[in-house]
């Protein structure tokens, strides 16, 4: 049953990616909106494990949340920590 959820979670994140590819260049901005997304989405990252710290949930910083924040940006940072929020209840 864990596998299934785990395989979830991940088609879950590759949907959500392609969609935010397909918008990015369907607005005719694709590589500058991607960069803009990319950025806001690894200074969120920094952000909340920065603050992490002081609160109880934080995101390690390893190589899939770095890519996952960069190909999704705030959105995707913002999915990592409810994944880690349902998975703690």
């Amino acid at each position: 049953m864990v596998t299934i959820l785990k395989y979830l979670v991940i088609a879950a994140i590759v949907v959500a990616s392609l969609v935010v590819l397909v918008t990015a260049f369907r607005r005719g901005k694709g590589v500058r909106t991607l960069c803009w997304s990319a950025v806001s989405g690894l200074a969120a990252l920094c952000v909340v494990a920065l603050i992490g710290r002081f609160t109880v949930f934080t995101l390690a910083i390893n190589a899939w949340s770095v890519l996952c924040s960069a190909v999704m940006g705030v959105p995707g940072v913002l999915l990592m920590l409810a994944i880690k929020f349902i998975w703690v209840l």
